[in-house]
């Protein structure tokens, strides 16, 4: 009996060659298939196999810095009155593995910066206003205006000190105002946006009017009438709508799984029919469905020897004396 290759054993593990940045692999064959006997020729063939493999830790990584974040809000040193921010970044681009070097340069970054509130700021008075209309004592007979001004040139901030000064003055005035003047209204502003009551699903917008069409003087009556007037409106975003979820969309092509030999597919649908809005709740169920699917090529198929042929006709040597025949056969039972 003479020797025959047993089929090749499955690959072993992935063994990585580090100064390389390469893997290898290897299989085995036994001669047993069937082992030699009686003085039969052993196998013709290498019983070991070795194979090139990829293997994520076989290559050694340094690590690499990021780009820097955005600068962080300023910091404030109110006794230099000066500010300062930070900005960082990672050692992630790549991030060191298999014994890489980690990165080289600081991961924090400082800057100077100007922030409004740095630096003190005493109050400053402003220039006076006009003088207002006079106003009358109609006891006495006699009137006086204001006038007024304001903390705000500069407006004292970070715990500057405010004003030292008056902030109203009064004068006397002569003014004919034996004649008392009641007020008058004047016409209405336009209409402000509109505002929206979500659980209602409704809109409302105001306008209003001043008593300035005179206004009351010398002890005049105000006016008659609201100065404030509320309508509806309809804004596109006073109703909350939620979402709803659209059709399926048509299966997606079979992925196969060679190891269990089994195929699947996927199908996909959205969250916006209609898409949620002004605060509206998400979808309720899944945007993704798997379901199997059986494709010829999912489960592999190795080749198998077909029947030997017929021997063909007698080929003669002449100048040997002697004869050959030929017989063939076919990888397709099956084909792999």
């Amino acid at each position: 009996t003479h020797g025959g290759l047993s089929n090749w054993s499955s690959w072993g593990s992935c063994q990585c060659n580090h100064n390389l940045g390469t893997g290898y692999k290897t299989r085995t064959r036994q001669c047993n298939d069937p082992s030699p006997s009686c003085g039969g020729n052993g196998c013709t063939g290498s019983l070991k196999d070795t194979g090139s493999c990829d293997d994520e830790c076989c290559k050694i990584t340094h690590g690499g810095l990021s780009n820097w974040s955005s600068w962080g809000s300023c910091q404030c040193n109110h006794n230099l009155g000066t500010g300062y921010k930070t900005r960082t970044r990672q050692c992630n681009n790549p991030s060191p593995s298999c014994g890489g070097n980690g990165c080289t340069g600081s991961l924090k970054d400082t800057g100077s910066c100007d922030d409004e509130c740095c630096k003190i700021t005493h109050g400053g008075l402003s220039n006076w206003s006009s003088w207002g209309s006079c106003q009358c004592n109609h006891n006495l007979g006699t009137g006086y205006k204001t006038r007024t001004r304001q903390c705000n040139n500069p407006s004292p901030s970070c715990g500057g000190n405010g004003c030292t000064g008056s902030l109203k003055d009064t004068g006397s005035c002569d003014d004919e105002c034996c004649k008392i003047t009641h007020g008058g209204l004047s016409n209405w502003s336009s209409w402000g946006s509109c505002q929206c009551n979500h659980n209602l699903g409704t809109g409302y917008k105001t306008r209003t009017r001043q008593c300035n069409n005179p206004s009351p003087s010398c002890g005049g009556n105000g006016c008659t009438g609201s100065l404030k007037d509320t309508g509806s409106c309809d804004d596109e975003c006073c109703k909350i709508t939620h979402g709803g979820l659209s059709n399926w969309s048509s299966w997606g092509s079979c992925q196969c799984n060679h190891n269990l030999g089994t195929g699947y597919k996927t199908r996909t649908r959205q969250c916006n029919n209609p898409s949620p809005s002004c605060g509206g709740n998400g979808c309720t169920g899944s945007l993704k469905d798997t379901g199997s699917c059986d494709d010829e090529c999912c489960k592999i198929t190795h080749g198998g020897l077909s029947n030997w042929s017929s021997w063909g006709s007698c080929q003669c040597n002449h100048n040997l004396g002697t004869g050959y025949k030929t017989r063939t056969r076919q990888c397709n039972n099956p084909s792999p």
